[in-house]
Formats: C-alpha cells, structure tokens, sequence
C-alpha cells in the first residue's frame, strides 16, 4: 500500500517534467526554423549567385509605345552615348568591331525585358536580351533602396563594358551618387547662397531678380526631391538593420533555452557543488526565455510593417507623382512572406514559452511540496521492501 503511494505521488511530477520537455524541444524546433527562415535574407548576392536568389521585391521596367511619354529616353541616350565612349576608350588604339557597337554590348540598365530581383545584401540582373551574361549578381551595401541600386547597375555595366572591375565602378557611381545628394542638401544652407559657395548653387538657382530669358530653376524642387531619396535611403537602411536585430534576438533565445535544459529534463541543477551560480544562470535564463521571444515579436512586426508600407508607396509612385504612366513594376519577392510566415512562427514560439514557463513552475512547486525530494524516494521504497520481507520470516 505505502508503495502504491508514493508512485501515485511520483507519477504527476515526473508528468509535468516530461510536459517540460516536449515542450522545451518545441521551442528549439521553432527556433531553428526561425533561423532557417532568415537564409533567404542574405540570398540575391555575388557569393550566392542566381542560382540562390529569393528576393524580397522584384522591379521591371515596362515597355512605352510612344518614346515621347517616356521619362527614362534621355537617360538611354545618354547612356547609349557614353557606352560608345567607353567601348572607343576600351579599343587601346584599334578599331572597335562593329560587333561591340550593338546595342546587347551597351549599358542597358532601363530597358524593358530586364528584372531586378533585390535583397538586403545585394541584387539580382536579369537580362534576357543578352545572351552573354543572361545574369549576374552583384553585392550591394545600400540594402533594398531601388534608386542606388539602379545607379550601381550602371557602374556595374560600364565596367563590363569598359573591361574594368565592375563592382568597384558600381561602388564608384554609388559614391557619386550620394555625393552629389549631400552637395545638394547643403547648397543654401546657412545662408551660403553665393554661386561659389556650392555647385548646384551656383547653376541652380531661384533668383528672382535675374534679367536672364532662361526659365528659372528652382533650387528648391531638386532639394525636396533629394531629401526624398535620403529618407529613402534611411528608411530602407533600417529595414536591413531590423531584420539582422531580429537574427542576432533569435540566436539569444536559442542561447537561453538552451541555459534552461537541465532544469527542462531534470527539474533541478545537476552539479552540487556549483548549485548557487548555476541558480543565477537559470534565472537569467527562464527570465530571457520570457522576455526575447516577445521582443523578437515585436521587432519582426516593426520589419514586416515598415516593408509593406515601403513596398505600396514604390509601387504607387508612378500614379501618386502625377505621371502620365506606369513606367515600372514591383512586385513583392518571397523574401517578404518568408518574412511574414517567420512572423507566425514567432507568435507561436510566444505561447510555447509561456506554456513552457508554466509547466516548470507547477513542476517546482510540486517538488517542493512533497515530504521527501527525489534523491530520497528510490532509498525508501527500498527499505520498505526490506522491512516487508522481514516481516513476512
């Protein structure tokens, strides 16, 4: 009878502890596909290649019937232009063939049948009208800005042309690129509105009192528009910094569940002799198993919520910005609902941890309230053996 007891009583705390463990390998099979989720953040780049690309927006330029309605035709003549140079400068004192002057061989970052696959890390070229380079993927440190991307694309394309490193040229066109915004930004500030105080002061300029017949420029109008592109710039930048935040959060709860095995397996500290410090360590533990999960929440919704508002505004642009057409398309990659199924995933790891949390205090509070701890159970069901026996001779 006192055995059939004390396994009745033994029988709802080790319940609990194995409870504690499902539970504990639920939330390390959750985080784990947490992480998995985040491979297709770092896709989309050179070390990866096309082969391993899942974007997170994809843009492609459209096709205009009438070349007139077409705002992107002086920056194809222009490029068009200085292909031609950089073929001649290329040539090293001999003729070019004619082969190189056709228009596959020249930069043609706006043309229609080309798509842009973009990611954190860099992007993806394809470019069906060249049957040489179909696609290529190139690192790109400004994240998902598109307007930097662009302009690196053609860097990245003067450099193939030019036979020179393309991804330093890329590098080169971005650093102009923000130069000049920065050159912009500042012309007029603190009362510097002399001409040689800065160079887009200097011609462009909104002076009233000028006598020239040439239609003024307005200064103001090309800083908006910079300012645009720099919180831009920022928004898309904090975009990348949110999503490796909320990698680097998910590594620190794997490190606290982690912390808090023994305690899921056993329901107390395996080593004696170190009991105070591992107690501090478990505490910690328990303590950022609750609290990281909610905070990775939270992050992953501030990334997901911020790249939808980026995605609607860019893909709204052409009709918001009174153009008379479209003239691209963006479309959202399967990096976003990655990014959003990772957001599920998150949720349910919440309520994992506090269903873990909860099992482990009943299984405490269980422990403590038995007359006897663990250690002693087995030595007293033996000795009530014993006495048994005896008194059966």
């Amino acid at each position: 009878m006192k055995l059939d007891f004390k396994s009745n009583k033994l029988r709802p705390s080790f319940l609990a502890l194995a409870t504690a463990a499902c539970l504990w390998f639920s939330i390390l099979t959750s985080l784990l596909a947490i992480i998995l989720l985040h491979v297709p953040s770092v896709s989309c780049n050179s070390l990866a290649g096309p082969r391993f690309c899942i974007p997170q927006y994809t843009v492609r330029f459209l096709e205009v019937p009438n070349p007139d309605q077409n705002i992107f035709v002086g920056a194809k003549s222009l490029l068009t232009l200085l292909s031609y140079v950089a073929l001649d400068l290329n040539a090293k004192g001999k003729a070019a063939n004619l082969e190189d002057y056709d228009d596959v061989n020249l930069v043609n970052t706006f043309n229609s049948p080309n798509r842009y696959k973009v990611n954190h890390l860099g992007y993806c070229k394809e470019q069906p009208s060249v049957t040489k380079i179909p696609r290529y993927c190139i690192n790109n440190r400004n994240g998902l800005e598109p307007v930097s991307t662009l302009i690196r694309d053609v860097g990245v394309q003067f450099g193939i042309t030019s036979s020179k490193n393309p991804y330093m040229m890329g590098n080169s066109f971005v650093y102009a690129f923000k130069l000049g915004l920065s050159t912009l930004l500042e012309a007029g500030k603190n009362g510097t509105t002399h001409p040689d105080d800065n160079v887009f002061a200097k011609y462009v300029t909104n002076d009233p009192s000028s006598d020239s017949d040439a239609p003024v420029r307005d200064l103001s109008r090309w800083q908006s528009v910079a300012e645009l592109l720099v919180v831009l710039q920022h928004l898309c930048w904090s975009i990348s910094f949110i999503n490796l935040v909320e990698f680097l959060l998910c590594v620190l709860v794997v490190i606290s569940t982690i912390i808090t095995a023994p305690t899921a397996f056993t329901g107390k500290q395996r080593d004696k002799k170190f009991r105070k410090i591992w107690r501090i360590v478990d505490i910690w533990g328990h303590f950022a198993l609750k609290i990281l999960p909610i905070v990775v929440a939270i992050v992953s919704f501030f990334g997901v919520f911020i790249s939808t508002v980026l995605y609607m505004s860019l893909s709204r642009a052409s009709s918001t910005q009174g153009l008379s057409r479209r003239y691209y398309d963006l479309q959202v990659g399967g990096a976003f609902y990655v990014n959003v199924a990772r957001l599920v995933l998150e949720c349910v790891l919440i309520w994992q941890t506090v269903k873990f949390n909860q099992h482990r205090n009943n299984a405490e509070n269980e422990l403590q309230l038995s007359p006897a701890p663990l250690e002693s159970w087995q030595k007293d069901i033996e000795m009530d053996s014993i006495l048994s026996s005896s008194t059966t001779v």
